[in-house]
């Protein structure tokens, strides 16, 4: 049997109630498994009960991933007027992780790999991919070390206590940064600021280092805002390509034009045949050089 694909899972899944978060995870070599517990407009609940039987299956290693679900007919009041969410530079469904979902994270020891899926509950399909990875240096769940340590150290009360306010220590720190990381997210959607949630979350994943990236899904790219996915010609990036589609055909035309003036003998406006061929030449590369970057935004 064909092992399907992970958007195919997420859809089939989704589709059930594309208006509520799904959770699944990932197992070196196997296909996503739903572990939702509960799941509501706001939140998906894994069932850890779930996980750690498969564990026992697949083995420790896995990565998590869960959907962020919008419907782009939603609507919300923006300065004042009513409009959808997609006419926001920040939707309120954007496939970034919020406070719950980094804690998540990186209390999870197991997990090298977060995702997050963009799903459009209208269309039923995955828009693309938030992608958040630990790295080499990412600290080993906040606290986790410490306790480990005032485990062994059992019978000296001065290391017991050193250890145990060490990992007091770490995990309140993890809560308030987390926490903070969390109210700047919702400033940011709140006001509509991109800089502000893409500000929040170079900075928490400085802090931790962590890596992440935006994986689109085939016929969506990233926005320009770089908080979301969306087709492309939903976006300003779409009149670009028509503008240097324009520039490119016109460059190339005209300097095609200018320098047969030289072939046939005929001139323009009576300009010296210097003047028309270095006018042409210029055009020619102009229209070449736009060609090129026209081609290869197609091929995004």
């Amino acid at each position: 049997m064909k092992k399907r694909s992970p958007k195919e899972i997420i859809e089939q899944e989704a589709s059930k109630n594309g208006d509520v978060e799904y959770a699944f995870v990932k197992f070196p070599g196997k296909e996503l498994i739903p572990v939702i517990k509960k799941s509501n407009e706001n939140e998906g609940e894994m069932n850890e009960e779930k996980i750690k039987e498969l564990e026992k299956v697949y083995g420790e290693k896995r990565n998590r991933l869960h959907t962020h679900p919008y419907n782009p007919d939603t609507t919300m009041q923006i300065k004042g007027k009513e409009k959808t969410i997609t006419n926001r530079r920040v939707s309120p469904d954007i496939p970034i992780p919020s406070d719950q979902d980094l804690s998540g994270f990186l209390y999870d020891s197991k997990a090298k790999s977060a995702y997050i899926a963009q799903y459009n509950a209208k269309t039923k399909k995955v828009e693309g991919y938030f992608v958040l990875r630990k790295t080499s240096r990412t600290p080993v769940s906040p606290g986790v070390s410490h306790l480990a340590k005032y485990a062994e150290d059992k019978g000296n009360i001065f290391k017991m206590v050193y250890h145990l306010g060490k990992a007091a220590f770490s995990i309140l720190g993890t809560h308030k940064r987390i926490n903070k990381y969390g109210k700047e997210i919702s400033h940011g959607v709140i006001e509509d600021d991109p800089e502000a949630v893409v500000g929040a979350l170079d900075k928490i994943a400085h802090k931790y280092k962590l890596r992440y990236r935006f994986v689109p899904a085939k016929g969506y790219r990233k926005s320009k805002h770089g908080t979301h996915f969306s087709k492309e010609s939903n976006e300003e990036g779409g009149l670009e390509g028509k503008v240097v589609e324009i520039i490119a055909i016109l460059g190339f035309g005209l300097g095609i034009y200018f320098l047969s003036t030289n072939i046939t003998g005929n001139a323009i406006v009576d300009l010296p045949t210097n003047t028309t061929s270095w006018v042409g030449g210029v055009l020619l590369v102009v229209g070449l050089v736009a060609g090129f970057f026209w081609l290869r935004s197609k091929k995004k």
